[in-house]
Order: C-alpha cells, then sequence, then structure tokens
C-alpha cells in the first residue's frame, strides 16, 4: 500500500486510490469513504467527476486493460520489428491490434 500523498487532479487522485486498494482488497470489499479518505478529496468531487461508484470502477477497469494492453505491446514489439517471417498478411503480428476493453453501458 502507497502511504505517500496522492498528487495529480481530484479524477487522477481518485483513479490511484482507487486502483491502490481495489488491487488490494478488491472491488466490492471497498467502500466509497476508503477511496475518497485516500484521494482526500470530497465526496462532491467523486460525484461530479464520475456520477458514482460504479462508473469509478468501470474508469478503474479501463485504465488497467489499456496499461496492459500497452505492456503487452511493448512486449511484442520487438519481436516483431525487422522480422522476415512476419511480413505476411498471414502473420499474427502483422494483425491490427485487439482494441482495448470497453465497459458495456449498464
Amino acid at each position: 500500500m502507497s502511504i505517500g500523498k496522492l498528487e495529480g487532479s481530484a479524477r487522477e487522485r481518485l483513479l490511484a486510490a482507487a486502483n491502490e486498494l481495489f488491487y488490494e482488497e478488491g472491488i466490492h470489499t471497498v467502500g466509497i469513504e476508503r477511496v475518497l479518505e485516500r484521494a482526500g478529496v470530497a465526496k462532491a468531487s467523486l460525484y461530479s467527476t464520475f456520477g458514482s461508484k460504479d462508473e469509478l470502477v468501470r474508469a478503474y477497469l479501463r485504465s488497467r486493460a489499456e496499461r496492459r494492453q500497452q505492456r503487452v505491446s511493448e512486449r511484442i514489439a520487438p519481436t516483431t520489428r525487422g522480422s522476415e517471417s512476419c511480413r505476411s498478411s498471414t502473420c499474427w503480428a502483422s494483425r491490427p491490434p485487439i482494441r482495448p476493453f470497453v465497459a458495456a453501458p449498464s
């Protein structure tokens, strides 16, 4: 758990707090008050930024999926650059990247 002060906009601090707490303890076990306390923002900031805990959770999950996709892309990029065997249209590396996770509307 990070004990340093979170910095940035209210949105950034809420997402950082959610990332720490949700990852460590699980989304369903962390109350919104703990996220607000960790982020150092007022409840009004949560609702004006995300609208609800559900929307904060969606943003958290989307952010994690985007970071994971970035890590995967960075890992496979060195293996596909300049490779003669991956220049054909049948090579998996020549296909367009997979779109990042987007939460379905509720």
